[in-house]
């Protein structure tokens, strides 16, 4: 393969033609109002603070604002903030490799792929980002 399709969630250019291990976006959740220790796509929060986790920071949109989350699904609540992941960056691991994370390649099928909500991107010449 001869592609460097953008991987979603991911950052950089990673090898050429391999293929990565990426993250589905999680849907928006409403927890509470000034919430604490909320998880990826979770709201309300006010501050990073707010957010539980390495690379969670609050994404904040306007008074009446549905502005989409990055990495998240849905509209959520008009206004909330909520907490979102930053990308990471690709990895190239080891050609047919198994047990990979998030962003880390080169997998073949989704079996490659480590932990829940990962799957494996297929990059070809005309490759694009799911939606």
């Amino acid at each position: 393969r001869r592609s460097y399709a953008p991987v979603p969630g991911c950052d950089g250019t990673g090898v050429t033609g391999e293929d990565y291990c990426y993250h589905t976006n999680n849907p928006l959740i409403y927890i509470a109002d000034e919430g604490t220790n909320l998880g990826e796509c979770q709201g309300d929060c006010d501050s990073d603070s707010d957010c539980d986790g390495d690379h969670l920071f609050c994404f904040q949109r306007g008074r009446r604002s549905y502005a989409p989350v990055p990495g998240c699904d849905g509209t959520g609540v008009t206004g909330e903030d909520y907490c979102y992941h930053t990308n990471n960056p690709l990895i190239y691991i080891a050609d047919e490799g198994t047990n990979l994370g998030e962003c880390q390649g080169d997998c073949d099928s989704d079996s490659d792929c480590d932990g829940d909500h990962l799957f494996c991107f297929q990059r070809g010449r005309r490759s694009y980002a799911p939606v």
